[in-house]
């Protein structure tokens, strides 16, 4: 984050949303629709994830915070929610934040990219053959292929991906897709894969292709002592793994005839488990999935029929679909989702009613008290910023400012190493200086007598000069 000093970093309001969920759960909270509504509004109000500044949504969440604490356990939801989401809120999901990002009044999601981070993940720990660098780029490779080949698919309709209203000129029928040329077919793909199209039009004029639509059996699959190379049977990239065991299978007479259809293929690496390859089926798991696999390869280039095993294979869409999204959605534990809809919820904040008031009320301030330096460890004013003294243990200051003013409000503060301002959770304890200046530093309120309580107990130990110095300044008469 400290080397993009010029990106805003976005935070998925879904991840944020199911943390708060569960800690609405674990404080057995039953009303949590209430939480849900005032942070994120619903499809009729705002919540002050809406607010149009920072400082707005400092004091919308100062003006929420009487009403969650007068909740069952709220004041350990405020608590939390200060602690562990409101500086993210503030700094990577309020609305000029999305704005700046061209979401509008949208909410960020990272779904997709999860979802394409799970499926990558799950083609590395299930295969075993990514031990060497070389073999993890050709399982990359295969893996962003086939979600190429999604989205080409999306052209034609018969993927898991649909195009969407913006590229719907895009769009084209099987049947004329089959009738189009190669460069034809690159120009629509180009539409949906501005990058990928380029690798279209290349393969193309060697008359192979990376996706089904373009795949073409060429003259080179002639039967022969040996299996031709990959690139000519047109196949997508993922099957190349099984293209080179039926070669090498091929190669150590590893395919046995019983009649007529019916062969014995012995793998190599396993030879005490054949295979048994009826016609173009085979009893393997690999088949299964892909409905090709090494062993119907070798038993049909056996036969002399591999030219029509490859034209006719295809692809198993559904499966295709399911190896590349994650088991289970996100992995992660939590409450139960509920989706009234998958379609993206257009938002616009202006039609939107507020769910609690921009502008916080705070509560009628204490007055102040007088607190003796001497025997505490006070040593900074909180309206001036300047210190009663240098550190805790150095002598207090000559009389009168050997006393100090005190009240309890809720403070702000800036943590080192930041810039957003922060307010404790409670009203604290804060120190000024026996001047009215300092004060008016902090308050726009009117400071005079009566905001200052001086008690028998005290009255009893102030000095001359002290009694002087209040009138001075406050016009405190005791």
């Amino acid at each position: 984050m400290y080397l993009l000093l010029i990106a805003h970093f976005l935070v998925c309001k879904k991840h944020v949303e199911d943390n708060i969920k569960m800690k609405v759960a674990a404080l057995g909270v039953q009303d949590k629709a209430n939480y849900l509504i005032e942070i994120f509004g619903d499809r009729t109000s705002r919540g002050f994830i809406d607010s149009e500044s920072r400082e707005e949504f400092e004091s919308r969440l100062l003006q929420l915070k009487n009403v969650w604490e007068n909740r069952p356990t709220g004041d350990e939801f405020y608590t939390y929610f200060v602690a562990q989401i409101a500086e993210d809120m503030k700094c990577k999901m309020i609305l000029p934040i999305r704005r700046a990002a061209d979401l509008g009044d949208k909410f960020f999601y990272n779904n997709s990219t999860e979802s394409i981070n799970s499926g990558w993940k799950s083609e590395v720990e299930q295969s075993k053959h990514a031990t060497t660098p070389g073999k993890f780029v050709s399982i990359a490779e295969a893996f962003v292929n086939r979600y190429r080949r999604n989205v080409h698919r999306g052209v034609v309709g018969d993927g898991p991906y649909k195009l969407s209203q913006n590229y719907q000129h895009a769009a084209v029928t099987e049947d004329k897709w089959k009738n189009m040329t190669k460069k034809e077919k690159a120009a629509k793909i180009s539409v949906v894969d501005p990058v990928g199209y380029k690798k279209l039009l290349t393969f193309a004029a060697t008359g192979t292709s990376t996706t089904p639509f373009l795949s073409s059996v060429n003259s080179e699959l002639n039967p022969s002592e040996n299996l031709p190379d990959f690139v000519s049977s047109g196949l997508p990239q993922y099957l190349r793994g099984s293209w080179e065991k039926a070669r090498d299978v091929i190669s150590k007479n590893g395919v046995t005839k019983i009649n007529d259809g019916t062969n014995v293929v012995v793998f190599i690496t396993n030879p005490r488990k054949p295979h048994i390859v009826n016609y173009v089926t085979c009893d393997c798991e690999g088949f299964q999935r892909e409905t090709l696999c090494a062993h119907v390869i070798a038993a049909s280039h056996k036969e002399n029929l591999l030219r029509n095993v490859v034209s006719s294979w295809k692809p198993r869409l559904s499966d295709l679909v399911s190896s590349s999204i994650p088991k289970k959605a996100g992995r992660k534990p939590g409450p139960q989702r509920y989706r009234p809809s998958r379609v993206a919820q257009e938002r616009n904040v202006q039609d939107l009613e507020q769910t609690t008031p921009t502008e916080y009320q705070f509560p009628k301030e204490e007055k102040f008290t007088i607190r003796w330096l001497e025997g505490s460890k006070l040593t900074t004013c909180y309206g001036c910023k300047n210190r009663f003294r240098k550190t805790a243990s150095d002598p207090v200051p000559p009389e009168p400012y050997n006393i100090v003013l005190c009240r309890k409000q809720i403070r702000a503060y800036i943590p080192k190493g930041t810039t957003g301002l922060r307010f404790t959770v409670k009203p604290e304890n804060t120190y000024f200086h026996l001047k009215k200046s300092c004060i008016q530093n902090d308050t726009s309120e009117r400071i005079g007598p009566q905001s200052i309580r001086v008690t028998e107990d005290i009255k009893g130990q102030l000095k001359p000069i002290h009694l002087n110095k209040l009138k001075q300044e406050f016009g405190v008469n005791i």
